[in-house]
């Protein structure tokens, strides 16, 4: 593998995006790809933070609005809106956010434990913040974005878009 797509040791290689005003950082080896908002299917009695369903090359997934998960200011979708297409909780899932803004390579000494008053709001999906120059990133983690609950519920999301219609 290039250089340019892996990191160095003590390094990790992150997907920057924005959620209103806030930075966020996810692992970019969840990432699978980062499309523009296609047309999404609604299903009834989803989540109240699913925004629809999608098919993508034949994969049937759930896409989440990180806003409404976060509990944070609705807002329509811009121009920059993407679907960031990533692999956690042992499925696919598609998280809907306002910009994906870069790809940085983050050394190790530049992640911290988040402040409390931040992992209280955000609960236990944020994983640290990231210092990057004079910014500060909120590192998501994927993998427990949902309660197990919730995951089951995002699961059988998914199953239902799958089945075929009458």
């Amino acid at each position: 593998m290039a250089e340019s797509a892996k990191a160095k040791a003590g390094e990790a290689l992150l997907v920057v995006f924005h959620l209103g005003r806030s930075e966020f950082a996810a692992p970019i080896a969840q990432v699978l790809e980062i499309i523009r908002i296609p047309g999404l299917t609604r299903m009834p009695r989803a989540p109240h933070f699913v925004s629809g369903v999608m098919n993508l090359r034949g994969k049937v997934f759930p896409v989440i609005s990180l806003r409404r998960r976060f509990a944070m200011e609705e807002a329509e979708p811009g121009p920059q809106a993407r679907v960031m297409v990533v692999e956690a909780l042992d499925q696919v899932l598609g998280l809907l956010v306002d910009d994906v803004k870069e790809v940085l390579r983050a050394p190790s000494a530049s992640f911290e434990p988040p402040p409390a008053m931040i992992s209280e709001s955000v609960g236990p999906s944020l994983s640290g913040v990231v210092r990057d120059g004079e910014r500060i990133l909120l590192m998501l983690d994927l993998d427990r974005l949902f309660s197990p609950d919730e995951g089951q519920e995002l699961l059988r999301t998914a199953q239902e878009g799958e089945e075929p219609h009458a």
